[in-house]
């Protein structure tokens, strides 16, 4: 019976400390902020790469000036780590983050890329307009979005929007609040 006793404990307490070392390897996503890693209005591509290493892909955005196109932003996607950030041209600092199920974060009411689905945003976040963009389709608050593929299909039909209830979040994005 004794040994059947510690056992147990010992089973309960190694279950609690193999949760605490789960949990500490989670992130926190702060809508218009950042995360523990990177903060919004601060953090640069020479820190970005300081944390997630030189694998990235980096593509330029330009927008039109009159005749001339003008650099608006650079966008660096850390395809391993599952963060993608969109640095502005002017100060050189992250102004938006998408989150990607493989970068283990979770937001302050407990929503995850690639696990929670729409109708957890819902319920988490409260009700909140659709949004279309490109390819997907969107739930937005401030300071956080969060998205799922759209087949780009008009006008939207009501069993699209069911169907994008039931659908796993493909990205979370933050953004800076202005």
């Amino acid at each position: 019976m004794k040994i059947t006793k510690t056992l147990s404990l010992l089973l309960v307490a190694f279950g609690i400390i193999s949760f605490s070392f789960i949990t500490d390897d989670v992130k926190k996503i702060i809508p218009g902020k950042g995360t523990d890693e990177v903060a919004i209005g601060v953090t640069t591509k020479d820190a970005l790469q300081a944390i997630y290493g030189p694998g990235f892909i980096e593509k330029k955005h330009y927008s039109k000036k009159g005749d001339d196109s003008v650099l608006f932003s650079t966008s660096l996607h850390f395809e391993k780590a599952g963060i993608k950030a969109w640095i502005k041209a002017a100060d050189k600092t992250v102004f938006s983050l998408y989150f990607y199920p493989n970068y283990s974060a979770v937001t302050e009411k407990g929503i995850r890329a690639g696990v929670s689905t729409m109708s957890d945003v819902l319920n988490a976040y409260g009700k909140s307009e659709w949004y279309t963009s490109g390819n997907y389709m969107f739930l937005e608050y401030e300071g956080i979005a969060f998205n799922i593929p759209f087949d780009g299909k008009f006008p939207i039909k009501k069993s699209t929007y069911r169907k994008a209830k039931k659908t796993k979040v493909t990205f979370i994005s933050i953004k800076e609040i202005e």
